[in-house]
């Protein structure tokens, strides 16, 4: 009967149903672990990439003097401008 409580090499009695979990199962769960920890640490980063985007382009969407200038651009001149905040954002290898 206290063979069936032995759970390891090391003798300890606690059974396996008590909530015991191998060594195999820890390296497992803490694999998974840092993948998601890394996973979300890029997460954060991206939404933090995307907040500051998001509110860099509503100052510029409320600035008097940017919404008049557009107004006064022809079609073109409008493409243009906007084609050129497009890809000052990108990094330099990226356009």
């Amino acid at each position: 009967m206290a063979a069936d409580k032995i759970c390891c090499v090391s003798g300890c009695t606690k059974s396996r149903e008590d909530g015991y979990v191998t060594k195999p199962k820890r390296t497992q769960i803490s694999t998974k672990i840092n993948v998601l920890k890394k996973k979300l640490k890029s997460m954060n980063i991206e939404n933090e990439k995307y907040s500051k985007m998001l509110k860099k382009a509503m100052n510029l969407s409320e600035n008097t003097t940017f919404l008049k200038a557009i107004k006064s651009f022809t079609s073109i001149a409008t493409i243009f401008t906007m084609l050129q905040f497009r890809e000052c954002g990108k990094h330099k290898m990226g356009r």
